[in-house]
């Protein structure tokens, strides 16, 4: 399904934000990628590009705190595992 043009603009803002931090060679975190967005919010020209970086900034803030929980109940525990290597040698 092919998405709305809305949402084009939403994953191009997003692109921006993250090639320009990696061109400043930034650290990458949620934190700074959100506060790439701000940025360009700051200076948008148009409202449509502004209610895209609006979008994406509660896109990152959304999909972090879905990572946040994620992490503390993680489904796929190994703690039932050693970390000490019992293969048999060949």
């Amino acid at each position: 399904m092919r998405k709305k043009p809305y949402e084009d603009l939403v994953d191009t803002v997003l692109k921006d934000a993250v090639m320009a931090l990696l061109e400043s060679e930034s650290r990458l975190s949620f934190a700074a990628l959100v506060q790439q967005l701000q940025q360009q919010l700051q200076v948008a020209g148009d409202d449509e590009r502004r209610h895209a970086l609006q979008a994406a900034i509660r896109a990152v803030y959304h999909y972090q705190s879905n990572t946040n929980t994620t992490r503390r109940s993680n489904p796929f525990s190994i703690s039932g595992f050693s970390s000490q290597n019992t293969l048999p040698r060949h």
